[in-house]
């Protein structure tokens, strides 16, 4: 994290991978470790892409 913050990037990309199905709803979700990240590089005023690249 201490890297990514370093960069200061105006945004990260987070690949279709960290999803995985879930059994009980039917649906795929992201981990929870990577939603935590996800919602910390967004505190931190970073923009954070979800999926392919467009």
């Amino acid at each position: 994290m201490k890297r990514i913050l370093a960069l200061k990037p105006s945004s990260v990309h987070i690949g279709i991978c960290t999803k995985f199905y879930n059994k009980s709803t039917g649906q795929m979700q992201e981990c929870n470790k990577i939603n935590a990240i996800s919602k910390y590089l967004e505190s931190k005023g970073i923009n954070v892409v979800r999926g392919t690249h467009a």
